[in-house]
């Protein structure tokens, strides 16, 4: 996971989705904006998260793994979509 360090990109996103009445001008200084490889893992179940992500481009794979070892996938997910919700409140 790279971080894009473009403010100007990220205050592009939060007018193309608009999300000023969601995240207000003090929190702009507190959000991120990061390129995720395919295949790179954000989130697991059950694995504490410190960060909330919002989807604003590309696609996420939603997935589990069975008691068989097989890949079971649960969704796609497109933007605007927020993702790791679950796992940020449930610490």
């Amino acid at each position: 996971m790279r971080e894009i360090t473009s403010e100007k990109q990220l205050l592009e996103y939060i007018n193309t989705y608009k999300l000023e009445s969601v995240f207000k001008k003090d929190l702009i200084p507190h959000l991120s904006l990061y390129d995720v490889e395919a295949g790179e893992r954000l989130c697991s179940q059950g694995d504490a998260s410190h960060c909330l992500y919002i989807l604003v481009k590309g696609k996420v794979k939603v997935y589990t793994i069975s008691p068989e070892g097989k890949t079971l996938v649960l969704s796609f997910k497109q933007p605007l979509e927020v993702i790791g919700d679950i796992e940020y409140v449930q610490d």
